[in-house]
């Protein structure tokens, strides 16, 4: 008896597998080389983040400043956060000290050096790219990596907690 094959269109179910297969590897491959570059790209936005928080906070404290003739008692103060800083706590995904003074991850401080913003976070990989990031957006010296706020030597901790001051007016 003669075997016919008979006319068939689509794929047999090794054909199937074997492009599944071969799709599976390239997009494999893709996130793999699209992925690596993500630390960076999270680096440079929390980098972002955080400098466009400390620009308004600066800002608000300028208008207050130039407006009341006096510098604003803290991120606390009734007259100046819900006037002149909106949104009156901004979210900079930092660190949340409960001490006095700290609003939502933010430290505004006064020193005999001049007026800062600060922010805190754990020390990371992460954060030390952020804190590479912030001082490429930033001028000379405006930004200041240290252990404590309101430091005027900029040196980036290797471990503990990580302080970001963000210097508004500075006394040389």
């Amino acid at each position: 008896m003669e075997k016919t094959m008979r006319n068939r269109s689509g794929f047999t179910m090794l054909e199937v597998l074997v492009v599944m297969i071969m799709l599976s590897a390239v997009i494999a491959l893709m996130v793999g080389i699209l992925g690596a570059g993500s630390g960076n790209r999270q680096a440079e936005s929390a980098s972002m983040k955080l400098l466009n928080d400390f620009s308004n906070i600066e800002m608000a404290f300028n208008n207050f400043k130039h407006e009341k003739n006096a510098v604003p008692v803290g991120l606390t103060d009734s007259t100046f956060v819900p006037v002149y800083l909106f949104p009156p706590k901004a979210d900079s995904g930092f660190e949340r000290p409960t001490t006095a003074g700290w609003v939502d991850g933010y430290l505004l401080g006064a020193s005999a050096n001049g007026n800062y913003v600060c922010a805190q976070a754990a020390y990371s990989d992460a954060i030390a790219a952020a804190a590479s990031e912030l001082k490429k957006k930033t001028s000379s010296m405006k930004v200041i990596t240290n252990a404590s706020c309101g430091s005027t030597t900029d040196s980036m901790p290797t471990s503990g907690t990580v302080s970001f001051t963000y210097w508004i007016s500075r006394v040389s």
